[in-house]
């Protein structure tokens, strides 16, 4: 594994268990030829399996086809795979609406503000001025 596919790992992985509940022993990697091919053994989500190229790109090889356009990337759909799986096997109104993006409902932007040493995070979670 070379150190982009080792970033994209760990970006992944965090977002996993940030935004999907899924803890870090769920997720498996393996690498084969020059992919990395991580699975995610969830008790009740069933995830498609998430390939790490060596530029560090995120695919999901079972999946047909799912929205990339600069502001929905490549990763949020890898998060949000089991979305996306139920919707190309045919279960759209179990799918529901697309979950992340600007236009889904508690969309969460997925780089949030660093506070620096001239501020403080309130309770809610917000970046304010010390």
């Amino acid at each position: 594994m070379n150190p982009k596919q080792l970033a994209a790992l760990a970006h992944l992985i965090a977002r996993l268990v940030a935004e999907r509940g899924v803890t870090e022993e769920m997720i498996t990697s393996q690498v084969l030829d020059s992919k990395v091919l991580v699975t995610i053994s969830h008790p009740t989500v069933q995830f498609p399996v998430v390939s790490i190229g060596k530029q560090g790109g995120y695919g999901m090889p079972t999946i047909s086809s799912y929205p990339e356009n600069g502001v929905v990337t490549a990763l949020d759909a890898a998060v949000y795979g089991d979305w996306h799986l139920r919707k190309q096997n045919g279960k759209r109104g179990a799918a529901g609406n697309l979950p992340y993006g600007p236009n889904a409902t508690g969309y969460r932007v997925p780089e949030v503000a660093q506070p620096t040493e001239n501020t403080e995070v309130n309770a809610e979670s917000e970046v304010t001025p010390a």
